[in-house]
């Protein structure tokens, strides 16, 4: 591989499920068995499909990894090479990004999504994306019309207005990631994480690095619009209309020509948004009874058919291959990119390799390999950061012990 395709720094180990007391523990002993669980009561399964996934949660954690078992799938014979170097480990023993993205593509061979029959392309966690939409119509109307007074007050060509909605849009986005439904299932969901989300003050005092400035350079420094802004997406429900709220705002407001969107390929990690759930999303708002939130929708629908949002996917985003492993293609498509946004926490955990880097690790020396200038908005949900500062690593310990993981705090990281 080439030498710019990976980090600056050493590469260190990879997080282990057999690392005690950690998250990555906990969720494949746990957590992975109740998501599986849930899946069999959302979802009226045939016996058989039944049996397949009753088998698959007696696997975890124990019992050895096995290959993928789903010959007509277009993406088998990538699972193959995936599901080599780890056969006859047990869950715990492989590295916990491997176990998560293996898991939920065992999900799929057992409910049959890409074989012929009634389970054909049937999206295991529809009930969760469609209720993440429904249980937030409020937060919706809400930033709808929030997002129209901008557009309207943002048609002077106000630079100042753009680029102060600009970064409230990307509080928006970033505390929109808090709602992740394989965390915090829609009828479990705290007040915590489902409030104030469209609130003046973005929280910012738990933002703990906000690269906004040299940000703001990067889109401003020219009279001319960007040609293009990768947005790589995370979850379905209010996150994704969180999303299409900023595209909504760039396109609008001149900051790109083109919007390409990244969706995942086939359902994983229960919310992670598909082509299919962009699309629902959009019918959502305009189907809504809210005139305000009827507008955005149908503007959305305008900018997909002109076209300025293009969506684009790969079974990348749904492998367990790291950032610096991405394939060649996919490579040189993002480096047509003036901009990648990348959301989420599991998509920020490829990108550092789902590794033990010091916290302290300068963001910009791990994302060294990245071919165009990057963004990422993350609420933390994993023990894996970069660009901390060792004071604040040792207040938060203090303070709020479980701040890696409890979606709480979040990180707006800019590296050009």
């Amino acid at each position: 591989m080439p030498k710019y395709r990976i980090p600056k720094p050493h590469i260190p180990s990879p997080l282990l499920g057999s690392e005690a007391h950690t998250w990555a523990n906990f969720t494949v002993t746990m957590r992975l068995p109740e998501i599986g669980r849930r899946v069999l009561v959302e979802n009226a399964y045939h016996p058989s499909v039944v049996e397949k996934l009753d088998s698959l949660l007696q696997e975890i954690p124990y019992r050895p990894i096995r290959g993928i078992e789903d010959a007509s799938a277009a993406d088998i014979n990538s699972w193959h090479l995936y599901c080599a170097p780890h056969l006859g480990y047990n869950w715990l023993d492989v590295s916990w990004f491997f176990a998560e993205t293996y898991f939920y593509r065992r999900i799929l061979e057992a409910t049959g999504y890409f074989q012929s029959g009634p389970y054909a392309h049937a999206d295991p966690y529809a009930y969760q994306k469609q209720q993440g939409l429904v249980t937030t119509l409020g937060d919706i109307q809400i930033l709808s019309s929030l997002l129209g007074e901008m557009l309207q007050k943002n048609d002077t060509q106000d630079r100042k207005a753009i680029r102060d909605g600009f970064i409230r849009m990307l509080h928006l986005c970033l505390w929109g990631n808090s709602l992740d439904l394989s965390l915090w299932p829609v009828k479990s969901t705290s007040s915590d994480h489902r409030s104030n989300l469209c609130g003046e003050d973005g929280k910012k005092e738990y933002i703990l690095v906000e690269d906004t400035d040299a940000l703001l350079d990067h889109i401003f420094r020219h009279e001319r619009p960007l040609e293009r802004i990768d947005l790589i997406l995370d979850n379905a429900g209010f996150e994704l209309v969180c999303d299409l709220a900023l595209v909504d705002f760039l396109l609008g407001n001149g900051l790109t020509a083109q919007v390409y969107l990244h969706p995942k390929s086939h359902p994983t990690f229960v919310s992670d948004a598909m082509r299919e759930d962009v699309d629902n999303a959009i019918s959502f708002l305009e189907s809504n009874p809210s005139a305000e939130v009827q507008v955005f929708g149908n503007r959305l629908r305008g900018y997909l058919k002109k076209p300025c949002i293009h969506l684009r996917e790969d079974f990348f985003w749904t492998s367990p291959l790291l950032g610096w492993e991405m394939p060649e293609d996919l490579y040189q498509e993002l480096a047509h990119s003036d901009l990648i946004i990348s959301k989420g926490d599991a998509n920020y955990r490829r990108w550092l390799g789902d590794r033990h880097w010091p916290f302290t690790t300068p963001f910009a020396d791990i994302m060294a390999y990245i071919p165009a200038p990057f963004l990422a908005l993350r609420t933390l949900k994993a023990q894996v950061a970069s660009g901390l500062k060792p004071e604040q690593i040792i207040e938060l310990d203090a303070k709020d012990p479980d701040w890696m993981t409890n979606g709480r705090w979040g990180i707006i990281q800019f590296t050009i």
